[in-house]
């Protein structure tokens, strides 16, 4: 479960020139027309893309939509968003057609995939009204576009807050932006998604320091390949080596402990689920072996004997080794009880091989007559 609290302010300067605007005019007065009663991404994705020429403007054509179609929830902004399951978040924003950042960049990226452009969704904290917000998250995207990176912030986009109220006020300000400037301003929590050959420290970005920018070289293809390695871990390796960028980077404020929280919370969801499969394989190979020995192993050497009760170990020991290098943070309650549970069950099925172990042992030992008596228990 990761649970993100994100605002939306006004900015005193603009991140797009008038030439873009005047260059998107057909695909943004398309955009407007499309329904917004739709909820599917699918035919969403269909009809704002359809006959545009390239990814800038099917991204284009998407970030206009979302920005206009969903209106920023000012009300719940402070409570932030729990969630197990993504899709159920993109199905529930596109029916209320209402959100935080957190529902705008994930329905951003929704969309972008039906379209077939590359992008990621990006949490971070930020800087506006001339100073560092480090107490509230905030999320955004990255499209990837004839090998370029680019940042999308379509909540920013929506609208604004000013004394204490929220307006519902588009402003075209943070599309397609390049990286060197959008780190002014937001700071993913990891350094991978800055997309800079020499990422900006959490230390320069509170001290307003981006001299080190001035030597990027405005070749991204390698920061690009990273990326799309990192994206493609399997889930384990994918929580792990972020955890290791981001403590790396330093944990300078609360919202960076919390998604640090989050990340460990993934990798015990993960290690737990892959125990779970190993009892489970171990509770199936030790039952193979029991129905066995019921049958008092008739037709199976002792090869076969001891490879099934040799595998339901294999598995349970496993299992052994993922839980005895889980890491929980003390405040994450869900995780450790759930870690208990799933000790509790290795435990016992580790027991009951133990046991027949002792028992093979004893078999293996004897033969004839003297074997089949251990299948019979001695009645005084």
């Amino acid at each position: 479960m990761i649970k993100v609290i994100c605002l939306s302010f006004l900015l005193s300067f603009s991140l797009i020139s008038v030439g873009q605007i005047n260059k998107f005019k057909k695909i943004d007065l398309h955009s407007k027309s499309i329904s917004g009663r739709l909820n599917d991404i699918s035919s969403i994705s269909q009809k704002l893309t359809k006959g545009l020429n390239n990814d800038y403007e099917k991204a284009r054509a998407i970030y206009i939509w979302v920005a206009h179609n969903i209106k920023y929830d000012y009300r719940n902004r402070n409570q932030g968003v729990s969630y197990f399951d993504e899709q159920e978040i993109v199905d529930k924003t596109l029916r209320r057609r209402v959100g935080v950042c957190f529902h705008y960049s994930l329905l951003f990226e929704s969309l972008c995939k039906s379209a077939g452009i590359e992008v990621y969704k990006i949490g971070g904290y930020t800087y506006q009204s001339n100073k560092v917000n480090d107490r509230i998250g905030h999320m955004w995207n990255l499209v990837i576009i004839d090998s370029k990176p680019f940042f999308v912030d379509v909540t920013w986009a929506s609208g604004y807050e000013m004394d204490g109220k929220y307006y519902n006020q588009f402003r075209d300000e943070y599309f397609l932006i390049p990286p060197e400037i959008f780190i002014k301003t937001h700071m993913p929590l990891d350094p991978l998604f800055q997309m800079l050959q020499r990422p900006i420290s959490h230390k320069e970005f509170y001290n307003r320091d981006f001299s080190a920018l001035s030597k990027q070289k405005k070749n991204y293809q390698m920061q690009i390949d990273s990326l799309r390695q990192f994206s493609k871990l399997e889930p384990l390796d994918f929580y792990e080596s972020e955890i290791k960028r981001i403590e790396k980077a330093g944990i300078p404020n609360i919202i960076t402990r919390d998604w640090l929280v989050s990340l460990q919370g993934q990798v015990v969801t993960v290690k737990l689920n892959l125990s779970v499969d190993l009892i489970n394989e171990s509770v199936k190979e030790y039952n193979n072996y029991i129905n066995a020995k019921n049958n008092q192993f008739r037709k199976m050497s002792d090869e076969e004997v001891s490879f099934l009760l040799n595998k339901a170990s294999m598995n349970i020991n496993k299992a052994q080794e993922l839980l005895s290098d889980v890491e929980i943070y003390e405040e994450d309650r869900e995780s450790r009880r759930s870690f208990k549970e799933t000790a509790n069950k290795v435990f016992k099925v580790r027991e009951s091989i133990e046991k027949e172990k002792a028992f093979l042992s004893v078999y293996l030992k004897r033969s004839g007559k003297s074997r089949k008596m251990l299948f019979y228990k001695r009645v005084n």
